[in-house]
C-alpha cells in the first residue's frame, strides 16, 4: 500500500502514550515525529538516565515471507550492560506480546533473544522491541494500516504494560 512501518508505529505510540498518561505512568517518548535523528544509543542512554522501569520500542515486521504472520518480542541477550536486566526484559517481553496477542487474536511469531543491537547492548533498563505484526504480509498490513486496528493494537500494548506492572509478574530479588 505505499504506508510507512513509521506512521503505523508513530501511531500506536501516540494512543499508547496517552492510554499511559491517562494511567498515571511517567512517559518519555524518544520519537514524537519523522524528523526526529536520535539512533539507537542516545534513545537507551535516555532510559538508563532516568532508571525506566521499561523501555519499549514498538515495530511491524517484515519478511521475505509473505506468509509469515503474527507478534513477535525480541529482548536484550544477557551480554555487555544488559547482563542484569536481560531475563527481567525477556519476562516483561513475553507478557506484553501474549497479551497482544490475546487481545487482538493473532499469531505469536515468537520471542527472540538478540545480541546484535545496541539499543539492546548498552541498556541498564529493562528493553524490549515488540513487533505487531507483518507489513510484508498482505493480510496483516490491511489491519496494519487502520485507524480502528491501531487503537486496538495500543490498547493490547497498554493491557500489557498493565499486566506487567502487576506485582506477580515481577521476579523476584531474591
Amino acid at each position: 500500500t505505499g504506508i510507512m512501518e513509521r506512521d503505523i508505529v508513530l501511531n500506536v505510540s501516540f494512543i499508547l502514550n496517552d492510554l499511559l498518561k491517562n494511567s498515571n505512568y511517567v512517559v518519555y517518548m524518544t520519537r514524537n515525529d519523522h524528523l526526529d535523528k536520535l539512533g539507537n544509543i542516545e534513545r537507551v542512554n535516555i532510559a538508563n538516565y532516568l532508571d525506566a522501569n521499561l523501555m519499549i520500542r514498538i515495530h511491524c515486521d517484515s519478511s521475505i515471507y509473505p506468509s509469515n504472520d503474527g507478534a513477535s518480542v525480541l529482548y536484550p541477550a544477557p551480554l555487555y550492560h544488559a547482563v542484569d536486566i536481560a531475563e527481567t526484559s525477556r519476562i516483561y517481553g513475553e507478557v506484553i506480546k501474549d497479551t497482544l496477542i490475546k487481545d487482538i487474536g493473532m499469531d505469536d511469531f515468537g520471542s527472540y533473544e538478540r545480541d546484535d543491537q545496541t539499543g539492546f547492548n548498552f541498556s541498564k533498563v529493562p528493553n524490549i522491541t515488540i513487533e505487531m505484526g507483518f507489513l510484508s504480509n498482505p493480510q496483516e498490513e490491511k489491519l496494519l494500516i487502520q485507524s480502528t486496528y491501531q487503537t486496538r493494537l495500543a490498547y493490547a500494548l497498554f493491557h500489557g504494560i498493565e499486566n506487567v506492572f502487576n506485582r506477580s509478574h515481577i521476579p523476584s530479588s531474591d
